[in-house]
């Protein structure tokens, strides 16, 4: 989508004089932009692998005989059901509390 925006820019200056485009360094600030998008998705490969890496060897500690996979997913799946529970009281009194309001 950004990849639009900075081709939408580029046809829109196309037209106009270069004194202009000079003045107001519209395709030099495009060109500045489109090289930091190569760099940003080098970036983003490099991060997203070294995470990989990392949570991988993380989970390498719970292949265990004596790890009981049921009993963790268990407990992650109650504190989730407690949080939403407690997202949905708050919810329910932010609702009652703006419906009294009103009057």
């Amino acid at each position: 989508m950004v990849k639009f925006y900075t081709e939408g820019v580029i046809a829109y200056v196309e037209g106009t004089t270069d004194r202009i485009i000079d003045h107001v360094g519209f395709i030099p600030a495009v060109e500045h932009y489109q090289s930091l998008q190569s760099s940003n998705q080098i970036l983003k490969f490099a991060v997203v692998l070294m995470l990989t890496l990392i949570l991988f060897k993380h989970s390498l500690k719970f292949v265990e005989v004596t790890f009981k996979a049921r009993d963790f997913i268990e407990r992650i799946v109650i504190l989730v059901m407690r949080a939403s529970a407690v997202f949905a009281i708050f919810v329910t009194i932010g609702i009652v509390l703006s419906l009294l309001s009103r009057h």
